[in-house]
């Protein structure tokens, strides 16, 4: 069974025992559990064979900042209570969440923070807690930031497949993988230079937050093996309890008022109850039906993962609704994709461009990453908000052909061909590109980088830093890299970006909706999603069956995938995502295999 992201842990079944009949007269004490995994979209597969029967909607990174948020300006709230054992979070998450813990304790309130652990990022995290409080026997794996890319050429030679990969831009290292052995130089240097600034970031955010040098978290991190007490002793740490003794303590000090509120992140979510099957045939007709805010609002569409044909289609939906909805003020695209098809870029672009000529503000906030296809939805909007640690620019192109002639000799299958047209046989899948054929897709793409700068340069102006293809050629940046050069407008997260909506919009009581709405995998499983788009918008994109796929679904039958560790397992599926993409568009903007950490 799989986990929810708010399961019920030992630490906050004990802690939020107290607060099962709380009173009007309770003091409301929230609890962050912040295990696992947290998405933009809060996404589920809702196929029948993958089916959570949970009717509760998972929580996003947008419930979780506005929460602390709200939680910053309640005056009833007198501290909150944050956990974060094996919290799923990336970097540009933890940045932000880190900020609304600031903003809790800046109000005058207690922020307690409790993990069996500590990391980076629990690390990070703790560094703004009033309380930032460890297992005395928790492991301690603050050694440094590693990061490991698989290539794939050696396997795809054993078995005859060649890929044949033409480039945009000399940065541009996406395909490298499945045609090197190792990385070029130029991808090498890429990797360096992001792996540096990250490392840099945390270790200064961790050690302004805790009030200790910078020197001395280097010196704690490359001790390698280092203990609990050691954490202490620096500084990195506020105590050593266990979570029993932790739970007495916070009882103790709140009394008998306080209610630990593990639903608070859930406020104002409407769920269904599912009691019986009525339950379930009254959802399946009311799934899918949009209610108009009655009040003005800032719409917070959120696009997530690889920009294909499908992908984009409820990100687009929602923005062509908002068009015609006279309560949406402002529109802020939460943008978390390396890119992909660089057609369906272009469509998801060209919404955006119906919205922003409707004179509303437009901004928007690029999550863990925003490059290559992911920039190129963003570059037409009023502002771009980034966390340092975002990865984005990758402005470039390239294009892949699959050979396959080798393999299918060694299976004993020929092929016999016919062809009308002198380059009917462009994308033959037995031979590589010929000379004249690879200057021709050159050109080709040439022709889409050159529309992908020409976006940029009618989206950011004079505020691009110089001229823009010394920028582009598939260079990729960190958030903080990018400010300096002109591809983003200020350092921040989605709060942020929703705040500076509001202001520009003139909106006096921001409020703020997500787009498309979170849903329950029985929500997911029944609705539609494309309701409602209105008379304007009646030739209309649908997602369809997703091309290929083979090897995916072989590796998830035959379970290969699950003997990999979870790090190499997420590069293979990235990997395998790219290549689904690549036989729907044969052209991308899509970023080269990032570091993860």
């Amino acid at each position: 069974m799989k986990k929810s992201i708010f399961t019920l842990c030992p630490f906050l079944a004990i802690i939020m025992g107290s607060s099962l009949f709380a009173s009007e007269s309770t003091v409301p004490i929230p609890v962050f559990d912040l295990t696992g995994v947290i998405t933009e979209s809060g996404a589920v597969d809702a196929g029948l064979l993958n089916f959570d029967p949970n009717p509760r909607r998972p929580v996003t990174h947008f419930d979780v900042v506005t929460s602390l948020q709200e939680a910053a300006g309640a005056e009833e709230i007198p501290a909150i209570v944050v956990e974060v054992d094996q919290a799923g979070l990336s970097i540009d998450q933890l940045q932000e969440i880190k900020r609304g813990m600031d903003s809790v304790r800046a109000a005058g309130k207690e922020v307690w923070l409790y993990s069996d652990g500590l990391n980076f990022k629990t690390a990070l995290l703790g560094s703004a807690a009033s309380n930032f409080v460890l297992n005395p026997e928790g492991d301690v794996s603050m050694s440094g930031l590693h990061s490991e890319s698989l290539y794939f050429k050696g396997l795809l030679d054993k078995v005859g497949v060649v890929i044949d990969v033409v480039h945009i831009g000399d940065f541009k290292s996406a395909g490298e993988n499945f045609y090197r052995t190792a990385p070029s130089a130029a991808a090498e240097k890429q990797s360096a230079l992001l792996l540096d600034s990250l490392y840099t970031t945390v270790v200064t955010e961790i050690a302004k937050g805790r009030g200790v040098t910078r020197d001395s978290v280097y010196d704690f991190i490359d001790r390698g093996v280092v203990t609990a007490r050691d954490a202490k002793k620096l500084g990195l740490v506020d105590r050593l309890q266990t979570r029993t003794d932790l739970v007495e303590e916070l009882q103790a000090k709140f009394g008998e008022e306080a209610a630990f509120d593990r639903e608070y992140v859930r406020k104002g979510v409407k769920e269904p109850e599912i009691d019986g099957f009525l339950d379930v045939m009254k959802l399946m007709f009311s799934s899918g039906k949009n209610k108009a805010p009655k009040e003005d609002y800032v719409g917070v569409v959120v696009f997530e993962g690889a920009i294909d044909f499908n992908s984009i289609v409820p990100a687009r939906n929602e923005v062509l609704r908002l068009i015609d909805d006279e309560k949406c003020q402002a529109l802020v695209l939460r943008v978390n994709s390396p890119g992909g098809s660089a057609l369906a870029s272009e469509i998801l672009w060209e919404a955006l461009d119906e919205f922003a000529q409707s004179e509303r503000p437009f901004l928007v906030s690029m999550g863990n990453v925003a490059a290559s296809g992911g920039y190129y939805i963003s570059s037409g909007s009023d502002l771009i908000f980034a966390e340092p640690s975002t990865i984005t620019g990758s402005i470039g192109v390239v294009g892949m052909k699959f050979a396959m002639g080798e393999v299918m000799e060694k299976l004993g299958i020929s092929s016999h061909e016919m062809k009308r047209g002198e380059h009917a046989d462009l994308y033959n899948t037995t031979r590589p590109f010929s000379k004249v054929e690879r200057q021709m897709i050159r050109q080709s793409m040439l022709g889409v980088y050159g529309t992908f700068k020409k976006r940029i340069v009618d989206g950011r102006g004079e505020r691009i830093v110089g001229d823009l293809e010394s920028l582009a050629g598939g260079r990729v940046y960190s958030g903080a890299d990018a400010l300096r050069i002109g591809l983003v407008d200020e350092l921040g997260g989605l709060t942020d970006a929703i705040a500076k909506a509001a202001e520009m919009a003139g909106m006096e009581d921001p409020r703020a909706i997500m787009f498309p709405e979170p849903k329950s995998a029985f929500d997911s499983l029944f609705g539609s999603g494309d309701e409602g788009l209105g008379n304007d918008h009646f030739i209309t994109l649908e997602a369809g069956v997703e091309p290929g796929g083979a090897v995916a679904s072989w590796l998830q039958k035959e379970g290969l995938l699950s003997l990999l560790p979870a790090d190499k397992r997420d590069q293979v599926q990235a990997h395998l995502n790219q290549l689904k993409s690549l036989q729907a568009d044969r052209i991308q903007l899509i970023a080269p295999p990032l570091p993860k950490f």
